[in-house]
């Protein structure tokens, strides 16, 4: 017997993210959410902990939290995203400050709606 379609929310005008790659990659409609749901959630921490590594020149600290974020963003299927914080992740290696801040501006309020259509899942 067929069983029916789980309901999934209606996607926003511009989603940051690829619901469906990143729900083959979960395998299950609640893993996928209850993961994107605590990466949103870890979201305002990451943010902060960049944010000081960046202010302090802490640069492997900022280059590993910034690799971590790259290899979320994969995971939700955010690929424009961790295209974006790759560029942050060799800015960081270069110890670029004034690329690494301009970057992470941008990043953080494209972060920042990622979170918001994550948790309206």
């Amino acid at each position: 017997m067929h069983q029916p379609a789980v309901a999934r929310p209606i996607p926003m005008s511009r989603l940051l993210h690829d619901m469906e790659a990143a729900l083959d990659r979960m395998g299950s409609w609640d893993l996928y959410v209850d993961i994107a749901r605590a990466f949103a959630d870890s979201l305002p921490e990451t943010e902060a902990s960049i944010a000081a590594a960046l202010e302090k020149a802490a640069w492997s600290d900022a280059r590993r939290l910034v690799h971590s974020l790259k290899s979320n963003c994969a995971a939700m299927g955010a690929e424009e995203l961790r295209g974006q914080v790759y560029m942050l992740e060799r800015a960081c290696a270069n110890a670029d400050a004034s690329a690494a801040n301009s970057l992470f501006l941008v990043l953080r309020d494209e972060l920042r709606a990622l979170r918001q259509e994550l948790l309206a899942l």
